[in-house]
């Protein structure tokens, strides 16, 4: 299977079938877990533990120049924790990151459609698999890592 193959079939088709069904809630779950996904396959070798600032990184390199209204990767790092756990994320509490609200919002908030964020991911994960698939280290990188995954999770 390709590396297309296997985000689409992976990542991008399964935040496509929860935004048809309304689903708002999961769909970010699987953003945010796709983001730390792709985090995971730019980690240089022999790494193999995302951290914080590999998300950031990421989501800087590949998202956020793709987002209305501009959002930092540190931002969408504390939109993520606060997905995952359904509170605002200590980043958030402690103004380290901007709040992120998808439909009502406070004052000091970045409102931001799920599906635009979806969509900027998906144009994200293309441009990554370009610029990985151009470098042959890197494509070694990718491969050995998707292949690790294949394993591992029940990807089809």
């Amino acid at each position: 299977m390709t590396p297309h193959a296997f985000l689409e079939n992976g990542i991008k088709r399964p935040i496509r079938l929860l935004l048809e069904a309304q689903c708002y809630p999961a769909a970010l779950t699987l953003i945010f877990s796709g983001i730390e996904i792709m985090s995971y396959l730019n980690l240089p070798s022999p790494r193999s533990d995302v951290m914080r600032s590999d998300f950031i990184s990421w989501a800087e390199r590949y998202l956020t120049p793709l987002l209305e209204p501009k959002i930092g990767g540190k931002d969408l790092y504390g939109a993520r924790c606060t997905a995952l756990r359904g509170v605002d994320s200590r980043l958030v509490r402690e103004g380290q990151c901007r709040m992120i609200r998808y439909r009502t919002t406070p004052e000091n908030a970045i409102v931001i459609s799920v599906e635009a964020l979806a969509n900027a991911f998906f144009l994200a994960v293309d441009q990554f698999l370009r610029d990985q698939l151009q470098d042959h280290r890197k494509a070694e990188i990718l491969s050995k890592r998707l292949d690790q995954m294949r394993k591992t999770l029940p990807f089809s």
